[in-house]
């Protein structure tokens, strides 16, 4: 739902509720005008989590942990303002005090550890949701109804927008331990 909060955001709309679902499910609720507007806010929520792994895998290979976990601490944040029921609100919490302990009382190498099984998690759940839910997805059905663009087509590009970003979120993530191994392996010869 995320996803949907920030494509509803930078269309214009404003963001009048989320809710969670025990079931993994949610709605979003924006207010704006609709058309293409409303296409890009339906189509960015199953990319959400995928993005999301993406971009945290793209910071910790640049040895950015600590802001990787700051910035998904600031986005449950923002959901925890924007949640309107409550097992929303008791599983966003839980989630962002975990990763606010972890970055208070977490070792680098804890921190480290805790951002890069965020970014794994992040990038199976998008494949995943998908995988499960199909044609039978929600906004899938509310694009079609827009569009008349079939189902199939909107989830073969999510299918194929998210195995991609998993695939490039894993090299980034499998290279940067990598490259760390190398360069301590590097260090310890020298010395």
């Amino acid at each position: 739902e995320g996803a949907h909060v920030a494509a509803g955001w930078s269309m214009g709309h404003k963001v009048s509720g989320v809710r969670l679902n025990h079931d993994a499910t949610g709605a979003t609720n924006t207010l704006g005008p609709g058309g293409f507007r409303s296409v890009i806010i339906g189509f960015a929520g199953y990319l959400g989590p995928s993005l999301f792994g993406l971009a945290t895998a793209y910071l910790i290979s640049l040895d950015q942990i600590i802001l990787a976990l700051w910035l998904a601490l600031a986005c449950l944040a923002i959901m925890l303002i924007l949640i309107r029921n409550f097992f929303g609100v008791v599983s966003v919490a839980i989630s962002g005090l975990l990763v606010f302990l972890v970055l208070r009382n977490g070792s680098p190498e804890v921190q480290a550890v805790a951002a890069c099984a965020l970014s794994w998690f992040l990038l199976f759940s998008g494949v995943r949701l998908i995988l499960m839910r199909g044609t039978r997805a929600q906004d899938a059905i509310d694009l079609t109804q827009d569009t008349h663009i079939p189902k199939f087509i909107w989830v073969t590009f999510w299918l194929a927008i998210t195995v991609a970003a998993l695939w490039v979120g894993g090299h980034l993530l499998i290279g940067s331990r990598s490259e760390e191994r190398r360069v301590g392996k590097e260090c310890r010869s020298r010395w």
